[in-house]
């Protein structure tokens, strides 16, 4: 934690703004790890909130090592950062992957469907406004 706490001091020091997302993603990371998993039973969960579901998040899962093997076979075809799909287990998740290879975060399938019909309605209303 010391290192990470020097470099964004330093960050700051040398004038420009702390790149606190830079800075604390190893940690930010770890905290999704269980106590003793190996780095190939690590997780990503699902995004959505619950924000639409009474406040019940959602506790769907996808492993991170699928979710990563995707996003850098979509940057070696030439993807920009941004939503890319993974077929999984017969089903399809909603991913966002940035461009220095890593990824945000995921929806599941359910989620990912239900935020699509969303976008189409949102589409809908704004063509017919």
């Amino acid at each position: 934690m010391r290192a990470i706490e020097n470099e964004a001091t330093a960050d700051e020091q040398s004038g420009s703004l702390a790149d606190w997302d830079r800075a604390f993603s190893g940690v930010l990371a770890d905290l999704t790890i269980p106590l003793g998993a190996q780095e190939g039973e690590r997780s990503l969960r699902c995004v959505s909130s619950g924000y639409l579901a009474h406040g019940c998040s959602c506790r769907e899962s996808i492993p991170y090592h699928v979710v990563t093997a995707a996003w850098s076979r979509a940057l070696s075809r030439g993807q920009a950062e941004g939503f890319f799909r993974i077929a999984w287990q017969g089903q399809v998740w909603l991913a966002f992957g940035l461009s220095d290879g890593n990824v945000r975060g995921v929806y599941c399938p359910d989620h990912s469907a239900e935020r699509a019909r969303r976008a189409q309605q949102a589409d809908t209303l704004a063509l017919s406004a």
